[in-house]
C-alpha cells in the first residue's frame, strides 16, 4: 500500500498535486488517467488477517495495511483497531512537510484513512475522491467524523453494486459524513473501475478544481 504524489505537469487534465492512498494488503488504485505518479510512501504496517487469504508475496511484495484489527476481522466490521495513530501521523508529515496538496484518493481502508485525514483537518485537501471506503467502527477512531454532513471538504464516492467486503449502504455512511458529495456507481465489486462512466464522472468533479482545465 503507498500514497502517491501528482505533478501537474505530467498531465493533459492537469491535477496539481494529489496524495493517493491504497487498499489494505497490497490493492492499489488503478491509474485514472488524471497524473502520472511521482513519488511512492509505503504504509507502515505488516497486513494481517485470515481473511487477506493467500497472497504472492514474491509477485505482489508484501501486504501492507494502514491498520490492523485486534478481533481478526475485517476492518469494514471490526470496532477495534491497532496502528492508525502511526499511519494518521506519517501521512500528515507528508502532507505538512511536503504539500500545499490539493486533493487525496483513497480505495477500501485507504478511502477511510483519507477520511479520516479530511475530518480531522479540512485545511489539508481541497477535495477527496474515496472509493469503496467505509465509516471506522473503532469508537476513538469515529468520533473523529462528527456529526452527518459535518465535513466540509468536497467528496466523491464511488460504489460497486457486487461489493461484498464494503457494500453501498456502508459506503453511503460515510459519504453522510460530507457536506458536499458527488457520486458513481458501478456494476463491479471491491474495485477502482476503469471505465469511462467513471473516469467521466471523476473528471466532471475535478473539473472544479482544476485552474484553468479543459474538460
Amino acid at each position: 500500500s503507498r500514497s502517491v504524489s501528482y505533478d501537474r505537469r505530467a498531465s493533459p487534465t492537469p491535477v496539481q498535486r494529489n496524495i493517493r492512498l491504497p487498499g489494505r494488503g497490497g490493492a492499489a488504485t488503478r491509474p485514472l488517467g488524471i497524473g502520472r505518479p511521482r513519488r511512492y510512501v509505503d504504509a507502515p504496517h505488516p497486513a494481517t488477517g485470515a481473511f487477506l487469504g493467500e497472497i504472492d508475496a514474491d509477485e505482489r511484495g508484501a501486504p501492507l495495511g494502514w491498520w490492523n484489527t485486534r478481533d481478526d476481522l475485517r476492518p469494514a466490521v471490526s470496532h477495534a483497531y491497532v496502528g492508525q495513530d502511526k499511519s494518521v501521523a506519517m501521512v500528515l508529515a507528508v502532507a505538512r512537510a511536503e504539500g500545499p496538496f490539493d486533493g487525496v484518493l483513497g480505495f477500501s481502508q485507504g478511502a477511510s484513512l483519507a477520511a479520516l485525514l479530511c475530518c480531522a483537518d479540512p485545511t489539508l485537501f481541497r477535495f477527496a475522491v474515496l472509493v469503496a471506503g467505509f465509516v471506522p467502527r473503532d469508537p476513538r477512531v469515529r468520533e473523529t467524523f462528527g456529526y452527518p454532513g459535518s465535513c466540509p471538504v468536497p467528496s466523491f464516492h464511488c460504489f460497486g453494486k457486487k461489493d461484498q467486503s464494503v457494500p453501498v449502504p456502508v459506503a453511503k455512511m460515510l459519504a453522510a459524513c460530507f457536506r458536499t458529495t458527488s457520486s458513481h456507481v458501478h456494476e463491479g465489486g471491491h474495485v477502482v473501475p476503469g471505465n469511462a462512466p467513471f473516469r467521466n464522472d471523476l473528471k466532471a468533479f475535478l473539473g472544479g478544481f482544476l485552474d484553468g482545465a479543459g474538460g
